[in-house]
């Protein structure tokens, strides 16, 4: 593989530098140099973690071997004692929880009666404009603005095809979520009733 490098002292004067010959020359200098501090019995050694030919990585079989393995049957589920410790410790969690949103149920009621009139608002007037095709007004507004016939009439055709589908649709909708929301009403079992 070659690389070209630009020269610092000539800018428009490039030399292409054989990658792998540099690579072997570098780790030629670094065995080198760790074999002469090895003689000279300095504790510091140069180790090429890229080199060819080095240690090899573990393979699959080594690393089942030294993987850490988790227990099939887990210990709270063979002795009757921690069993119980952790079913008494989900309980007490369950039980928290449950208390917790117990305490903020009015709280979260009284968001909901508040809220509900504004969503239910904008849900309203959202697929209004949709079925009016309200997004494709300042198009239509602009083509008249400027008198141009043509495209205000493809608007005004596209406009009409859109408010015709959308009809369909939104009345279609509204007969099926309100036949869904009376069938729910009239299956519900009396304990859910009961509350509401």
């Amino acid at each position: 593989m070659k690389h070209e490098v630009n020269s610092e002292s000539d800018p428009d004067h490039h030399e292409v530098v054989d990658l792998d010959k540099a690579r072997l020359e570098h780790n030629l200098r670094a065995e080198e140099a760790s074999s002469s501090s090895a003689e000279s019995g300095t504790a510091e050694a140069v180790i090429n973690v890229d080199r060819r030919g080095g240690p090899p990585s573990p393979g699959l079989l080594d690393r089942v071997r030294g993987a850490k393995r988790r227990p099939v049957v887990p210990a709270w589920a063979k002795s009757q004692q921690e069993f119980k410790a952790a079913g008494k410790g989900l309980a007490a969690y369950a039980w928290h929880v449950a208390a917790y949103h117990a305490v903020r149920t009015p709280w979260y009621a009284s968001r909901l009666a508040l809220q509900a009139p504004q969503g239910a608002a904008r849900f309203v007037g959202g697929a209004l404009q949709w079925v009016a095709d309200a997004e494709g007004e300042p198009l239509r507004q602009s083509a008249a603005t400027n008198e141009d016939i043509g495209d205000y009439l493809k608007l005004s055709r596209q406009r009409d095809r859109r408010v015709r589908w959308r009809t369909v649709v939104m009345v279609g909708a509204s007969m099926v979520g309100t036949a869904t929301a009376l069938s729910m009403y009239v299956l519900a079992p009396t304990w859910l009733l009961g509350t509401v």
